[in-house]
């Protein structure tokens, strides 16, 4: 147990500046939505202003804490690389897998918690009182997911650069993949559709009515999304960690990020 928390320290040493440049950013931002908020409910004639300053803070927000996970976590995978090294470098180094991966995993906890409470609580001040609006489930997850998802793409790279890449090509799979599935629901659904079949329709026609196929699922698709994708990145987490098996876990990452969209496109095109 000491030597995970030795190591969860030094990775904390290693990235103390960027931890600290986040902690500040996230504050400041927060605190500038509190205070903003707080404003808009004493000048009713300013909500409009308002909302708009609020959505962009909660934008930049949001985005601060994915940049700074995407580039805080691949600089504490890859100080201890599980890829591109010899066998020779687990047998001859004084830590298990299982240890460094616990105190990974610690880090990666310290990671979510800050985008939790920056992205997902907030505050605000109406006449005398102090409000605290909690979480929504949705985001819980939804921090949780991208945390997982850049620890598993890390994993699988030596470096910063190849987590780069990467990255790029998994989130051009990733749109491949429901713009793909997407068109294909929608063009079952038209042949099956005797009203669309019909050769005097005009495009413009035929995309309004392949547009009225697509509705409002009745509950949100991300509360059985994410939970996918949460299931599928800590599985390439682990398994890298424990094993060793890069392949397999870019097998297992294309197959989560592939059945992912499938299952988004299902519940937003339903076949008729």
């Amino acid at each position: 147990m000491s030597l995970i928390i030795h190591q969860f320290k030094k990775d904390i040493y290693h990235t103390r500046y960027l931890l600290g440049l986040w902690v500040a950013c996230a504050l400041a931002l927060v605190l500038a939505n509190g205070f903003l908020i707080s404003f808009s409910t004493h000048h009713p004639e300013l909500n409009l202003g308002g909302l708009f300053a609020w959505r962009f803070l909660s934008g930049a927000l949001t985005w601060t804490n994915m940049l700074f996970v995407a580039f805080l976590i691949p600089m504490v995978v890859h100080q201890e690389p599980l890829t591109g090294t010899a066998p020779t470098f687990w047998i001859t180094r004084p830590i298990t897998r299982s240890t460094l991966l616990a105190s990974k995993a610690l880090y990666f906890l310290l990671a979510f918690a800050l985008m939790f409470l920056s992205g997902q609580c907030s505050f605000f001040i109406h006449g005398n009182q102090f409000h605290f609006a909690g979480p929504d489930v949705a985001g819980t997850l939804g921090c949780l997911a991208w945390v997982l998802t850049v620890a598993g793409l890390a994993a699988l790279t030596s470096s910063f650069l190849r987590f780069g890449l990467f990255a790029a090509a998994a989130g051009v799979l990733w749109a491949l993949s429901e713009s793909s599935l997407f068109l294909a629901f929608l063009v079952r659904n038209a042949l099956v559709n005797p009203a669309l079949r019909d050769p005097a329709l005009l495009p413009s026609e035929l995309d309004r009515k392949l547009g009225g196929l697509v509705h409002a699922p009745a509950f949100d698709p991300a509360l059985l999304i994410t939970p996918m994708t949460i299931a599928f990145a800590a599985t390439v987490v682990a398994l890298v960690y424990l094993s060793g098996r890069v392949k397999l876990g870019i097998g297992i990452a294309v197959a989560g990020i592939i059945l992912n969209r499938l299952a988004y496109v299902y519940l937003t095109v339903p076949l008729s």
